[in-house]
């Protein structure tokens, strides 16, 4: 019996060693699954975290989308206000080019009214002078005139004393 004592015994010992070992072994693998199970939480926050970066991004994204969005309206906005400021300006421009040639015009016009009243200044500062001259040549006639006329009154007056004469003359001599 001693034989199967130390059998038990040994046996016992051997079985007690196990669950020693497999307390150990159980130990380490609470340990492990401790660690693994700090390692999954830390991976789930990480997780977490990386899904809150994720939605972030996502709002962003939907943010820039809208931005975006509103961006291309305002482009299409601006491209139509660029095409309106460019009828305008061709539309300005075509006014502008119009003034410029009725501008010409008017200045030719002006240019053609400048020499007709240089011109007819010339003729009439030619009418003054021809004037001038009209007038000192009336001038010197009406001198020349009343010269005539003076030396006419003198010889008729000459022309009546000497018929006065000559008939007092031959009243004498009839006599």
């Amino acid at each position: 019996m001693a034989s199967i004592a130390k059998k038990v015994t040994a046996e016992y010992r051997r079985k007690q060693q196990e669950v020693q070992d497999l307390n150990a072994q159980a130990a380490k693998l609470r340990d492990k699954i401790r660690a693994l199970s700090k390692q999954v939480q830390d991976q789930d926050e990480c997780n977490h975290r990386m899904q809150q970066e994720v939605d972030r991004i996502f709002e962003q994204a939907v943010r820039y989308k809208q931005s975006i969005g509103t961006m291309q309206h305002d482009i299409l906005t601006m491209q139509y206000k660029l095409t309106t400021e460019k009828t305008d300006v061709n539309r300005l421009d075509d006014e502008f080019e119009a003034e410029r040639e009725m501008t010409l015009h008017h200045n030719g016009d002006i240019d053609k009214a400048k020499d007709a009243i240089k011109k007819l200044v010339q003729t009439r500062d030619r009418l003054y002078e021809e004037l001038k001259v009209l007038s000192e040549e009336r001038n010197q006639l009406n001198i020349e005139r009343r010269e005539a006329q003076e030396r006419k009154t003198r010889e008729d007056i000459t022309n009546t004393k000497l018929m006065t004469a000559v008939g007092a003359m031959n009243a004498k001599v009839q006599f």
